[in-house]
């Protein structure tokens, strides 16, 4: 008898005596060298007529597709005799069984060699698994009971950290259905791990696991699960309280190493941080709380305060929401902004980054002709979406992240001046109304929301201008409220807009992406693949010629710049602007009160 088939029984008499459907997944890495998995899938109690079994092409908290079937092949299936099924491909990521018995078994390879919060990573040191990209799932059996089981290589001393549901057994694992299954990112590896834990204000324990595959030493280690400690308290301060875990535990599943990907990905009971770093010293503390502190955020934030187009997941296409400026934009805002507060970053380091929002704001086309809710459904295209045709992004998008993130801060500043109330509130009031009683929410119910905070009439005033449309308003009253001075950096210097340069293989320096709809270069006809030659009659052979030549200018003269491209030659007038880049500054009294700990 066939070994999968042993297994597929054995499974059988222990998880289910009743006539209810429940699929049992078996996971051994016989060929982990080549970045293999091998997978079985036993239904028992198979519902009547054919089956559709699919690799999913979305995956929870990225929102542009996937192409995961691409990675599965010698798919078979056989019956509770070992005699094989004839199962069909129907579609690129879509099998199909017409005719069998109550028990069948589908086994099949899987390839992965990408370690990030997306893909699938099985090598020598570890299996890292996103489990979208890992299983086969029955079409019409979201709620049908769920059993893994992993198997280790010989040799190996590889643990398990997941979120799915823990048995007597450490490598057998159980979930409640589809969507409890595809949330649980999992890590086998020999990793080391710590935990803590904090009770609620109800009295609930909420325990807190972090677990590490890299390279570190015990002295690191322990600082970074003290600051991971620290910080996840601090983010407690906003809504007053954790979100109540699955099963009372919330892991942190961290990978650091240098064949990594960079990648954070948050998932309801836990995170998933990939970080392409080659050891994890002192100095990469800070940069894996970065990851830390946006990823946890979400575990209220887009987690639990979740947009209703996010809700269920639907795995089979991508995921459109026009509500990611706050799922995404507003966790932006509140990431940076925790780490200040917990006294990871400086009140200077902050102003920087939103001084960096600020700009990007005001200058991008994205934001002058696109609303964020516009942004937010671009999301199927932008976010890991992969494509071979050029896009004009440049002109078309402005990151639903930075978006969200300036007016986060934007309503921070008008709920204190307007109110004496902060985003604190707002976002607690989210927690209150939609969070945790786990009504989804769509846009009309996040102004509803900051009626509530303020007074409905400037709610609707608020998101008619800054979500509705976009406003590109002077906000100088609110910000003098928080000491705080917006100023042009670069004022009386020359500048054509902001520009990308390469170097082709003649030695020719040449814009290499579109350029911004609005600046002189644009209005002028210069864009992506123009090589520039000359300015004013002087040569051109690298980028720092240009803003050498550039920076003798002033804003308002026209240069002559004669270009190149396609076999097309010629010469065009620009009219130089001036250069735009804007800073905040902090006068010397106290009055960044929301950037300090709560």
């Amino acid at each position: 008898m066939m070994r999968s088939l042993i297994l597929a029984l054995i499974f059988t008499a222990s998880f289910s005596a009743t006539a209810q459907t429940s699929l049992l997944y078996s996971i051994s890495f016989p060929g982990y060298m080549h970045h293999e998995a091998e997978i079985v899938l036993h239904l028992h109690n198979a519902p009547a007529g054919p089956l559709t079994f699919r690799m999913s092409r979305s995956s929870p908290g990225r929102y542009a597709t996937a192409e995961f079937g691409k990675n599965v092949y010698f798919v078979t299936a056989r019956d509770a005799s070992g005699k094989a099924l004839d199962i069909r491909k129907v579609d690129g990521d879509v099998y199909e069984i017409r005719e069998h018995g109550p028990e069948v078994t589908v086994r099949y390879t899987l390839f992965g060699d990408r370690t990030d919060g997306t893909y699938v990573g099985i090598d020598r040191t570890h299996a890292h698994l996103n489990m979208p990209g890992t299983m086969m799932w029955v079409e019409g059996l979201d709620k049908a009971p769920i059993k893994v089981a992993f198997h280790i290589p010989d040799g190996l001393k590889w643990q398990v950290a997941t979120q799915l549901v823990p048995t007597n057994d450490p490598y057998t694992f159980t979930a409640p259905g589809l969507q409890y299954l595809m949330d649980c990112p999992t890590e086998l590896s020999a990793f080391r791990i710590a935990s803590f834990t904090d009770t609620n204000p109800d009295g609930k324990v909420m325990t807190f696991r972090v677990t590490l595959h890299a390279d570190t030493d015990d002295d690191t280690w322990n600082t970074l699960v003290a600051d991971i400690k620290k910080l996840v308290a601090e983010e407690k301060k906003v809504f007053g309280e954790y979100a109540t875990y699955d099963y009372g535990t919330y892991t942190f599943v961290l990978d650091a190493n240098g064949w990594d990907n960079w990648d954070g990905m948050e998932h309801r009971n836990s995170t998933c941080i990939t970080l392409q770093m080659d050891k994890i010293g002192a100095a990469q503390i800070p940069t894996v709380l970065d990851v830390v502190a946006h990823e946890f955020f979400h575990s209220w934030n887009v987690k639990r305060i979740r947009p209703r187009s996010l809700e269920p997941f639907n795995f089979t296409k991508s995921d459109m929401s026009q509500e990611l400026w706050v799922a995404e934009g507003f966790t932006q805002y509140y990431g940076n902004l925790l780490l200040t507060r917990a006294g990871f970053k400086t009140r200077e380091d902050e102003l920087q980054l939103i001084s960096g929002y600020m700009n990007a704001f005001l200058h991008s086309p994205g934001v002058k002709y696109f609303t964020p809710i516009q942004s937010s459904e671009q999301a199927v295209f932008t976010d890991a979406g992969v494509s071979v045709d050029k896009s004009n992004f440049a002109n078309t998008f402005f990151s639903y992240y930075s978006y969200g993130a300036n007016i986060a801060f934007i309503l921070d500043m008008h709920l204190r001046k307007d109110f004496h109330k902060t985003l604190d509130d707002y976002m607690r009031a989210l927690w209150k109304d939609y969070g945790k009683t786990a009504h989804w929410y769509d846009v009309h119910d996040l102004e509803t929301a900051l009626g509530e905070v303020s007074t409905p009439a400037y709610a609707k005033n608020f998101f008619d201008e800054y979500v509705y449309s976009s406003r590109h308003d002077d906000c100088t009253p609110y910000y003098t409220t928080q000491g705080l001075t917006l100023t042009n950096k670069s004022t009386g210097k020359p500048s054509w807009g902001e520009v990308s340069y390469r170097t082709d293989q003649d030695g020719h320096v040449v814009l290499d992406r579109g350029t911004v709809m609005g600046t002189p270069i644009y209005q002028a006809g210069l864009d992506v693949g123009d090589a520039i030659l000359s300015i004013d009659s002087q040569a051109v052979h690298s980028a720092t010629d240009i803003a050498t030549i550039l920076s003798a200018s002033a804003p308002g003269k026209t240069v002559s710049v004669e270009y190149s491209n396609r076999g097309v030659h010629g010469t065009v007038q620009v009219t130089l602007g001036e250069a735009g880049q804007y800073a905040f500054d902090a006068d010397s009294t106290d009055r960044q009160a929301w950037l300090g700990a709560q």
